[in-house]
């Protein structure tokens, strides 16, 4: 009920947006007002889109899939890079993947893919903040006799010191007013709630590398356990 009631007025405000953007087009403006507005409306759109996502993904948390299914790892990631390759191809952000191909998971696969969702998009959203020059987001799996191991690590300036402890509590953002505080916070309950795992960060630094790569900046490692391994 409580998503509900959340919903609601989040589609009158995105309805009320369309209808000014509409009447803002039919009037005679300058180009620099007319750039200056579409900005705007670009902006506020966007904030909108994101808690419509976060509702989503509220409800997807309480009301998952009614049974858990096998579904491939790899494609899971490949769905939420092509959800994101819009983003990603628009501020050429190199993605570079070493993944399974094989490895197939009992669970909730939309919840799986909204965390990928999130990891990336964060990452993708530091890389252009930071206005990192060469900017690349890398992707591992890997897997032993107790875990599936995912890392999701970009080369960005990583996550400031007094935020890393507290980065998986609800309403702590790396993003500042931009961000909401629970993307993260979803994240880690749908990996330890759902798929009895964990999710973890650290800055990987030239002093302090990650075992993966050379790179530097922020590393995201998930690890599932590996009974939720489907056998063929």
């Amino acid at each position: 009920m409580l998503v509900h009631q959340w919903k609601q007025p989040l589609t009158s405000m995105m309805l009320g947006m369309s209808i000014i953007r509409m009447k803002m087009n039919s009037l005679k403006l300058s180009k620099k007002d007319a750039e200056f507005f579409d900005d705007q409306f670009t902006k506020v759109d966007q904030m909108l889109e994101d808690q419509n996502q976060l509702i989503s993904d509220l409800r997807n948390f309480f009301h998952p899939e009614k049974t858990k299914e096998p579904f491939n790892l790899a494609d899971s990631i490949e769905g939420a890079l092509s959800i994101l390759s819009g983003v990603i191809d628009k501020n050429t952000i190199q993605i570079t993947q070493q993944v399974n191909s094989n490895i197939q998971i009992i669970g909730f696969e939309r919840e799986l893919k909204h965390v990928f969702i999130n990891l990336i998009k964060n990452s993708a959203e530091e890389l252009i903040e930071s206005n990192i020059s060469q900017p690349k987001i890398s992707i591992f799996t890997s897997i032993d006799s107790e875990n599936i191991t995912i890392k999701v690590q970009d080369n960005g300036n990583g996550i400031a010191d007094d935020i890393l402890p507290t980065i998986f509590e609800a309403y702590v953002s790396s993003k500042g007013l931009n961000g909401t505080g629970l993307g993260l916070y979803m994240s880690k309950l749908v990996i330890v709630e759902h798929f009895s795992g964990l999710i973890k960060v650290r800055n990987c630094t030239a002093i302090n590398p990650c075992k993966d790569s050379a790179i530097t900046g922020a590393c995201f490692t998930i690890q599932i356990p590996s009974s939720n391994i489907h056998l063929n």
